[in-house]
């Protein structure tokens, strides 16, 4: 069977036979051919019904990932049925991942189905893992041509998983899943099932929570909205903090073409950081006169210390009084965390509205990490630092890389954490890689959730 035929009727929900049927078509068709396998497996169990051999092999186990975690969702949305069957569906995934280790010519859409079967398993780790592996997937397809309608529905699909990912974080499981799975949901996850921006696969979801018909969501519920014309409107302002040992107009010409693009949204103003960075060993190249710092980490010995910051608070809140007013605070890395340490702060000497945290750890200094952490950890190590109870009531979007070799990935994680419902976005490039920014979504998360401020 081509790939023509197939992709109709797993991403367009039509039988490419009977098109004038639509979805209910479809579903017919469906019902009639896994009907008496469903049955089976549920009266016999897997290893006695027909499809006992089919996790032997690859191409098997995938059939089976099809059968138990995508069809079921088409067939039976927001009905217990629609689950029943996703603990064999995730197993399969792992079989069939495993047996396709060292294999050079795995069809993209097996590797697809496998992933989406673990992205939708209630644990974050496995999420996280499936949401990576799906942003690898796409990445594949934009340096591969003849694919630009697979590569934008793989950037999508990319996003959509990124976007369970942070519901997971966000609520520890999915709400969608609630009515299938007999569960009550709490008052922010019905607030979220209700609301006129719930995504469109999730729709179906709220129409099984007893609503007449499956709410009505724009296009732009599907993440792929294009970006709304910003002509006539006013830019929003952001002030733009840099990274360590570099400065305002190096960071400005780095990342130039992300800046561009950025534009029509947003005027971007950059600043130096208030220090000069030199380098702690003696023995190392001396830094650049032009590298600045906000601080400077002191833990050789005691507390961890940050030399410096209280200063680096000093001068932006000058910076607010003479260059304010800022809507927003994009920061970089060291940026990014004190971009998080002024939103913690909450100073009316520092009002701003959203802040945009890049690549940027929470902050360890002994005076300022309840800021960001909810009590003093034994270690900064992973599953040691937990983020603050209460949290910062501000919109945030977070991006960083899951390959990050500098920040690890859970520092990130943790100041992100700290944040109320939080917006995450994630690559899987190095530290320093200002072309792997989701610019397209920081744009449309500008427009979408911020807004355009008032013209006066």
């Amino acid at each position: 069977e081509p790939d023509a035929w197939r992709n109709t009727i797993w991403f367009l929900g039509i039988d490419p036979d009977a098109p004038e049927q639509g979805e209910e078509g479809l579903v017919s068709y469906l019902n009639s051919r896994t009907g008496p396998l469903y049955q089976a497996v549920l009266e016999k169990g897997l290893e006695d019904s027909p499809l006992k051999d089919w996790s032997q092999t690859a191409d098997g186990a995938v059939a089976l990932v099809v059968l138990f975690d995508q069809f079921p969702r088409l067939l039976y949305p927001g009905d217990p049925k629609s689950l029943q069957f996703a603990g064999q569906a995730q197993k399969a995934a792992k079989d069939a991942l495993r047996l396709f280790e060292g294999e050079q010519h795995v069809p993209w859409a097996h590797r697809l189905f496998c992933h989406l079967a673990l992205l939708h398993k209630e644990d974050l780790p496995t999420a996280e893992e499936a949401s990576l592996n799906i942003l690898r997937l796409q990445k594949t397809f934009e340096t591969t041509k003849g694919y630009k309608g697979l590569s934008q529905h793989m950037k999508d699909t990319a996003l959509i998983a990124q976007d369970h990912v942070s519901l997971l974080r966000r609520f520890g499981r999915y709400p969608h899943y609630n009515k299938a799975l007999n569960r009550q949901s709490t008052d922010d996850e019905s607030v979220w099932l209700r609301s006129k921006k719930l995504p469109s696969w999730a729709a179906k979801l709220a129409w099984s929570l007893g609503t007449k018909e499956p709410p009505k969501t724009s296009e732009g519920s599907k993440i792929s909205k294009a970006v709304p014309s910003s002509k006539g409107r006013k830019r929003l302002r952001i002030l733009v903090l840099h990274g360590l040992k570099t400065n305002g107009q190096g960071f400005e010409k780095r990342a130039k073409p992300i800046w561009e693009k950025l534009r029509p949204t947003a005027e971007l103003i950059f600043i130096d950081a208030p220090h000069l960075y030199t380098e702690s060993d003696p023995n190392a190249k001396p830094a650049p006169p032009t590298s600045r710092c906000w601080f400077t980490v002191s833990d050789v010995e005691g507390p961890v210390r940050y030399v410096g910051v209280q200063e680096s608070i000093a001068y932006l809140e000058k910076v607010f009084k003479t260059s304010g007013p800022f809507d927003g605070v994009l920061g970089f890395s060291q940026g990014g965390c004190m971009a998080g340490i002024l939103a913690a702060l909450n100073k009316p000497t520092l009002p701003f509205k959203f802040c945009i945290i890049i690549s940027a750890p929470y902050c360890r200094d002994q005076d300022l990490l309840r800021l960001h952490l909810e009590t003093q950890p034994l270690e900064q190590k992973q599953g040691c630092v937990k983020p603050r109870a209460e949290k910062i009531s501000m919109p945030s979007l977070h991006i960083w890389s899951a390959e990050d070799k500098q920040i690890e990935c859970w520092r990130s994680e943790i100041l992100a954490g700290a944040f109320k419902d939080p917006v995450v976005r994630t690559h899987d490039r190095d530290h320093i890689s200002y072309g792997n920014w989701p610019v397209d979504e920081i744009q449309r998360w500008l427009e979408e959730t911020i807004g355009f401020p008032d013209n006066k």
